[in-house]
């Protein structure tokens, strides 16, 4: 039953609810309030698709050209060029990229702070995260299998795009397509360098100088190899010079600016005399400009 009154006072009408079914009343309250109660973990799965680290497969980029890509979310400018791309058997293709993000640390790499060129890599992030990066500038998050359950594997962990990472022994790291990617090159600041790529019975497989991160040679299946040439440019730092085909061919050639630690990556240059060039504001490298020729 509703009665309406008026309030003597103010003038505003009021309502005076006395239901004929208390329980009925009392379980509708409840379910309105769980309806339109916002749950905490939903909240927090969603603000974790925000703040994920990298380029993610759930959060589209903004692109105005082919090998650039800007997260709406972060702000962070990708640079993706393929500087050699040779195809392969079995979907395996012989392919070299050169990708720079503004978000990357300013440790050593061969081609300068921002730069890098690699095969793919992983580190462990505390005891259940795994930072991936592939070798076209792609970073994904894995977490360990199961986590807080008393059947958790302690080796292996998952990306939402259900890739699936080993830590037991080398490294691993299998992507839905097929591919296995193996990580036997452990360096001293927690990352794992890939040392072979497998698909489809099919392997590349990269060897590296002594003990450093720098690449040394490429071989696949095919029986190709690919050889890296680097140059000191001062205070013990070595910048990547070109890489070459096993008749000494020249497939790439790279210049820098400066010296040492400074020295920044200034142009790729291929056989038919294309090239690539790029101006920065200031060595922060945080903006700047690129022209082709």
């Amino acid at each position: 039953m509703i009665n309406s009154t008026i309030d003597q006072e103010s003038h505003i009408p009021t309502l005076e609810i006395f239901p004929k079914n208390p329980l009925r009343f009392l379980f509708r309250i409840i379910l309105i309030s769980l309806l339109f109660t916002p749950f905490p973990f939903l909240s927090h799965a969603e603000e974790e698709n925000l703040v994920d680290p990298g380029q993610i497969t759930f959060r589209s980029q903004i692109s105005t050209m082919d090998f650039e890509e800007i997260d709406p979310y972060s702000g962070t400018l990708s640079l993706t060029h393929k500087d050699v791309s040779l195809p392969g058997n079995g979907g395996l293709d012989l392919t070299i990229y050169r990708t720079y993000r503004t978000d990357r640390s300013t440790d050593y790499t061969v081609l300068g702070s921002r730069w890098d060129t690699h095969f793919g890599r992983i580190k462990k992030s505390g005891d259940n995260h795994i930072i991936i990066e592939l070798q076209d500038g792609t970073v994904n998050s894995a977490v360990k299998e199961n986590y807080d359950s008393a059947f958790q594997s302690y080796y292996t962990y998952y990306t939402k795009d259900f890739w699936k990472v080993n830590m037991q022994g080398t490294p691993t790291l299998q992507l839905t397509d097929g591919t296995e990617i193996v990580f036997g090159r452990g360096m001293g600041d927690g990352w794992y360098y890939a040392t072979q790529i497998k698909r489809n019975n099919n392997t590349i497989t990269i060897s590296y100088v002594g003990t450093t991160r720098r690449i040394n040679y490429i071989t696949d299946s095919t029986g190709r190899r690919i050889n890296f040439s680097y140059q000191l440019v001062g205070g013990g730092v070595y910048r990547l010079k070109n890489i070459r085909d096993s008749n000494n061919n020249t497939l790439v050639s790279y210049s820098y600016s400066g010296t040492g630690g400074t020295s920044v990556f200034e142009s790729a240059t291929y056989p038919d005399g294309d090239n690539w060039n790029y101006h920065y504001a200031d060595f922060s490298m945080e903006s700047g400009t690129i022209s082709k020729r």
